[in-house]
């Protein structure tokens, strides 16, 4: 490698030339060689290296070793003469040894004629001490393109009235991460991808088959005499037609979308507590508005706007309201008690077994006996059963206390028998 290494670079499309032979990757591969033993080997390193060494160097008949560059005098003019349109377009491509990216300039004439020049090139190496996937080299790639397209835009806008900038890449998976929030993509993606985003250029991404990346050759490698008649030069051939044929945009398909961030969430199980929105109301009325209101608005929601309710509170409403109230408190003090009863049990223990208690057909618990056959309205002949206390407890005696005169103890006790039973009352 001393002979290639020291050789003179030539002065005409440095970097072009640098990128097809791939010399950077080249060199970064035979660090790896050891010293070499005394006895020939034949591993597939060592023959990689000589085979490059035969197909990049000569003897001339002086005894000095010459290295074989290619040099190429391409046209410099990129600007055909008279009117045109011009487009700007990237393209990016990777692979295990690195990443590259080349800028065409595409301009069309008025009488249609095509012509593709190239205007820059850059390739780079994998890195070493840390291995990175395909996917991840090739948005590197992504961004290497992107910042020699926003350079070659700023040089380029002062002479050149460059309407549209299109970026090109053979990954899908690249252009699924650039349709994805960054917020949602590993660190080493989220960057490059926000590096992407925030490009000065308003960039254009396609997808383009990878056998028609130019830019495959100079992620890759190729010799020195294969460089001179690369299509490198003259750019793709499908960018010398119209756009509509230009390769189209596949499907993404985001579903096993790799380079997704994991998030970790902490969920907590709150328990049901009847009493919480009780509390907020320190009056039977206004817990019972507005739990009638809410529930006619959600009969609302189910039907057509020509049967939505918009009258007044009915008596109904209010009582539904409660009976919304009634069950929540039965099954936090009565759960056993409701459970037995459902499975068709009547083995009851306690003071409770003595009222002979049932489940009606709403399945709250109310007191049986033996004024089932009494000439009473329904809810006094088998009043709803409710504990001792509670905040419910509180607002229904306070509300018939208010709403019957400040009755006294065995008034009100009467009062509130016409619809509920209170344990030990």
């Amino acid at each position: 490698m001393g002979p290639v290494l020291r050789a003179p670079p030539p002065a005409e499309r440095g970097t072009a030339l640098m990128v097809g032979s791939a010399l950077s990757d080249a060199v970064q591969r035979f660090w790896k060689v050891e010293e070499p033993p005394q006895a020939p080997r034949s591993d597939p390193e060592h023959e990689e290296c000589e085979r490059f060494y035969k197909n990049n160097t000569s003897y001339l008949r002086s005894g000095r070793i010459m290295t074989k560059l290619p040099f190429l005098a391409a046209n410099r003019a990129m600007l055909p003469p008279g009117k045109h349109t011009a487009s700007l377009h990237g393209l990016s491509d990777a692979s295990e040894r690195g990443y590259a990216a080349a800028v065409y300039l595409r301009t069309v004439t008025t009488d249609g004629q095509v012509k593709v020049s190239l205007v820059m090139a850059k390739s780079k190496v994998a890195p070493l001490r840390t291995a990175l996937t395909i996917p991840k080299l090739e948005l590197s790639g992504a961004a290497l393109l992107t910042r020699l397209l926003n350079h070659v835009m700023s040089t380029l806008c002062q002479s050149v009235n460059i309407t549209t900038t299109y970026a090109w890449t053979d990954s899908q998976i690249v252009l699924c991460w650039l349709k994805t929030s960054v917020h949602t993509l590993e660190l080493f993606v989220a960057n490059r991808v926000s590096q992407i985003q925030k490009s000065e250029t308003p960039l254009i991404w396609r997808h383009v088959p990878g056998e028609f990346n130019p830019a495959d050759c100079a992620s890759r490698g190729c010799m020195a005499p294969f460089l001179v008649e690369h299509s490198l030069w003259l750019g793709p051939e499908w960018l010398t037609r119209s756009e509509p044929n230009w390769p189209r945009m596949p499907a993404l398909d985001t579903v096993a979308l790799p380079g997704l961030r994991t998030l970790a969430i902490e969920r907590q199980d709150r328990l049901f507590d009847p009493d919480f929105l009780m509390n907020r109301y320190s009056s039977l009325d206004k817990l019972l508005g507005v739990t009638a209101w809410i529930k006619r608005f959600t009969k609302n929601c189910r039907h057509p706007q020509n049967k939505h309710l918009k009258a007044f509170l009915s008596p109904q409403e209010l009582q539904d309201a409660l009976l919304h109230w009634v069950r929540p408190v039965q099954e936090a003090h009565f759960e056993d008690e409701i459970d037995i009863l459902k499975k068709g049990k009547s083995k009851l223990s306690g003071a409770i077994y003595k009222l002979n208690p049932f489940l009606d057909s709403a399945g709250l618990l109310r007191v049986g006996g033996r004024l089932r056959n009494a000439n009473l309205p329904y809810g006094a002949r088998h009043p709803l059963l409710l504990p001792k206390s509670g905040h419910l407890v509180n607002l229904l005696v306070t509300d018939r206390y208010i709403k019957n005169s400040h009755a006294g103890c065995n008034a009100l006790l009467a009062i509130l028998q016409r619809e509920f039973l209170i344990l030990s009352a």
